[in-house]
């Protein structure tokens, strides 16, 4: 069950820029307006200061990994503040839902998913670590005290533990902008019964939202990942004897290098992390 994953990938790209990118890669968008009866999994990821969304079906639609979000939000107006801009300067480009254990990845997020990694810079990441934990989340903040300092942000809200701005001394948690841990299991088989699976219960992820501000084949993503795992260790209590899935270097390959798709759809590498978690 220990498993260590990308679950989100967010760029900032300027609206010509994409605009442009878009056309000559021949990819469609669709306007989704706030309130109107839209996609579950696209309600889902529908945030309060979303201002307007766009999505691009680029895989399969069946889950949120199958579309691209392209948003005009508070943090898209920010940035383009920051830079001078108008505040429709750039959009969010969000790729959500890339480490589902219960759910297949199809092969076209990632041929898509290639193509901005190699054009544009990685704004940040979601890091994600699965475990079985059986503590109830509102006493998980206990596991943190090492990277909660007068600055931080402390939130529990349902099944959910949220640590915004961490702080550690030894740990690269500057660059953490989220600290997020919640009950998968839940949220995962409250409204599914019939896909019960007992095995899971006690299903926790942690997630880590990293700044990166650069492309992805210039940073040494080992330093997170070994980050990550320590924050992990935390939680799961798992030793160096113990098998933890890097589904990561899965993911990295399919990101970076497009000769790894054909093998991928043909060996489905892809779904990898479904058949062994």
């Amino acid at each position: 069950m220990l498993s260590l994953g990308i679950d989100t990938v967010r760029f900032f790209v300027t609206a010509t820029s994409l605009e442009n990118f878009l056309k000559s890669n021949r990819l469609k968008t669709q306007s989704v307006i706030k309130k109107e009866a839209i996609n579950q999994y696209i309600d889902y990821f529908y945030k309060n200061e979303d201002i307007h969304v766009d999505i691009v079906k680029i895989g399969n639609i069946k889950n949120i990994s199958g579309y691209i979000l392209i948003k005009q939000n508070l943090n898209s107006q920010n940035v383009s503040k920051n830079s001078k801009r108008q505040k429709n300067y750039k959009y969010e480009v969000i790729f959500a839902g890339l480490k589902q254990p219960t759910k297949n990845i199809h092969i076209g997020t990632y041929e898509v998913l290639n193509l901005f990694v190699n054009r544009f810079k990685v704004s940040n990441i979601d890091m994600s670590f699965d475990g079985i934990n059986h503590t109830e989340i509102i006493h998980i903040r206990n596991y943190f005290d090492n990277y909660i300092s007068t600055n931080t942000k402390i939130k529990v809200y349902k099944n959910s533990l949220y640590i915004n701005n961490p702080y550690g001394l030894t740990d690269d948690a500057d660059f953490f902008k989220r600290i997020l841990v919640y009950d998968k299991y839940r949220k995962e088989f409250t409204n599914k019964p019939h896909l019960n699976n007992e095995q899971l219960k006690g299903w926790k992820r942690l997630e880590v939202t990293i700044d990166i501000d650069k492309k992805l084949k210039d940073i040494e993503i080992s330093d997170y990942v070994y980050d990550v795992k320590k924050m992990a260790k935390n939680i799961f209590s798992f030793g160096k004897d113990d098998e933890v899935e890097d589904y990561i270097n899965v993911q990295l390959n399919l990101m970076t290098d497009r000769r790894k798709h054909s093998q991928a759809n043909k060996e489905k590498l892809y779904a990898k992390y479904r058949n062994n978690g």
